[in-house]
């Protein structure tokens, strides 16, 4: 008399050429979702790109695009500010437009430095 065992072992037919294990299975599988994983990442970082459009890749993007326009518009006011000195140096007899202009570029300077140091600050 045999055991359960024994019969159950001579039931157990063998593996066909073309079948894999469980193991090789579940590798496929996994190779399969990375697979689409790294197709879906493709595909956000495509519709990203695309709404961003030129001047958002220009700019920055969202998050950023504020604080570089802030800082180009410091940069402006800074050079209108030196383009006003040199305008009232060379046309003494409108010195004070120049001077006033002068003051207003170094005050679009100054608010735009303190946006970017007031949004770093949150």
């Amino acid at each position: 008399m045999g055991s359960e065992r024994d019969e159950a072992r001579k039931d157990i037919a063998p593996a066909a050429p073309g079948e894999g294990s469980a193991g090789e299975a579940l590798s496929v599988a996994h190779q399969l979702q990375l697979h689409l994983e790294q197709e879906g990442n493709r595909h956000r970082e495509t519709m990203f790109k695309h709404e961003l459009g030129a001047a958002g890749r220009l700019l920055g993007g969202e998050k950023n695009a504020p604080v570089i326009i802030a800082a180009v518009v410091v940069l402006l006011g800074m050079v209108a500010f030196f383009c006003c000195l040199v305008a009232e140096s060379r046309y003494a007899a409108n010195a004070q437009f120049w001077a006033q202009q002068g003051e207003r570029g170094l005050g679009l300077s100054g608010a735009a430095l303190g946006y970017i140091f007031g949004k770093g600050v949150k």
